[in-house]
């Protein structure tokens, strides 16, 4: 019965031995219960803890790289010295089975939640999500103030049942930002999945009880702007280098979203971000915006990442929030941005973090204008602009070599 209710479609299953998966995880919980997610997070920074010991630098790049690293793979062979035999002999089980211990933390999440699901009712067919439509009108769209007061049910294309909106959105975020693109920081704040305000984007599909959700992102707003992502340390590191336009600044100051704002380029990230924040206009109206996900074929993710932005804009427009921060790694969105009037999107800053091959940008919504270019814009118009903003970076790229 575990293994049914593990057992979904998804790629993601093809990399691991789902049996010696299952009786790992079996393990894991027979042993440790309900610290089960302590064990993964305590043995996982313990191992951390240990490579910076040895590389205190490797604290400054993400994740992925750490675990990549020559430091920390020499380190495998040598537990910490505080480690009972117990816990080496599971490392070493989960390594045998998982690429890394995060990965398998991931996926305990993942077998836990479907586990929580065992009925069958209200299935959402593979066929069904695979002929999920292009048209705009056949999607809905919502900013849920708090996720953890509704229990409201949504199916999600990684799972053949039904779950609580909470559950359907952690599981894809573990399935799309952990796994696939192996943001494992996320892993040890998995519960800001769990409440606060969301977008949805959600499709109901003929012969399912609940609708399918197929976009959601996390809305900050400004009074938790100490705990924001945007002015988190490792966003604020050396590594990251101003690169605003002046004259996007002034568009700023000019559409009164900000006061008067110094050079750019002669202050660092951290102190750029603080000298920004002080400086706008209506602090009270600005918001962060993380954790936006697109599910689907790589057909449907550019066509929900499009509609996700056209929507998303016009639930921050009628709430009356003014600008966004955000941190973009996607190109398609960047490219598309490029080729829109200058004071639309702001990067303000970018660093090309190890592992990527595209940099990563810290920047700004104005979000009137973005909802205003995205209203006027259906998916035919947003890819053509895209391509072309693409294309015209190539050629400048091919004329400069």
């Amino acid at each position: 019965m575990l293994a049914m209710a593990w057992h979904y479609k998804s790629a993601l299953i093809e990399t691991i031995d789902f049996d010696r998966a299952e009786r790992f995880f079996s393990k894991i919980e027979l042993l440790f219960d309900e610290r089960s997610f302590s064990f993964f997070k305590e043995r996982f920074t313990d191992r951390l803890n240990q490579a910076y010991q040895v590389h205190p630098e490797l604290r400054s790049e993400n994740l992925s790289t750490q675990i990549s690293s020559s430091t920390f793979v020499s380190l495998i062979s040598t537990p910490p010295a505080h480690w009972p035999t117990q816990w080496r002999n599971i490392e070493h089980e989960a390594l045998t089975v998982f690429s890394c211990w995060p990965e398998a933390w991931a996926y305990y999440q993942l077998w836990k939640l479907h586990n929580k699901y065992l009925s069958t009712s209200g299935l959402l067919s593979q066929g069904k999500a695979a002929n999920l439509t292009n048209a705009e009108h056949a999607y809905q769209d919502e900013l849920i103030k708090d996720i953890s007061s509704t229990n409201a049910f949504y199916h999600t294309l990684h799972c053949d049942y039904p779950m609580t909106l909470v559950d359907a959105i952690v599981m894809i975020n573990l399935s799309t930002l952990v796994l696939e693109q192996k943001w494992y920081e996320i892993l040890y704040s998995l519960d800001q999945s769990q409440s606060g305000a969301h977008f949805l984007l959600t499709t109901q599909t003929l012969g399912c009880d609940y609708p399918t959700l197929v976009s959601s992102a996390k809305v900050q707003e400004s009074g938790q702007a100490n705990d924001w992502l945007y002015f988190s340390p490792f966003f604020q590191t050396k590594k990251w280098k101003n690169i605003g336009d002046p004259d996007q600044l002034t568009q700023l100051e000019q559409d009164y979203l900000t006061d008067s704002i110094g050079p750019l380029r002669q202050q660092s990230t951290k102190q750029f971000d603080s000298m920004l924040w002080s400086n706008l206009s209506m602090p009270e109206q600005s918001c962060e915006i993380i954790r936006l996900t697109v599910s689907g074929t790589t057909a449907q993710r550019l066509f929900f990442l499009y509609l996700a932005q056209k929507r998303l804009m016009q639930q921050l427009h009628d709430a009356k929030f003014n600008i966004a921060f955000v941190i973009i790694e996607q190109p398609l969105m960047i490219q598309y941005y490029a080729s829109l009037p200058s004071d639309a999107y702001l990067p303000l800053s970018s660093c090309q973090l190890s592992g990527s091959d595209h940099p990563t940008y810290k920047g700004v919504w104005n979000i009137a204008r973005l909802s205003a270019e995205f209203s006027a814009s259906n998916f035919r118009s947003y890819k053509q602009q895209t391509v072309y903003q693409m294309k015209r970076v190539r050629r400048k790229e091919l004329n400069h070599a």
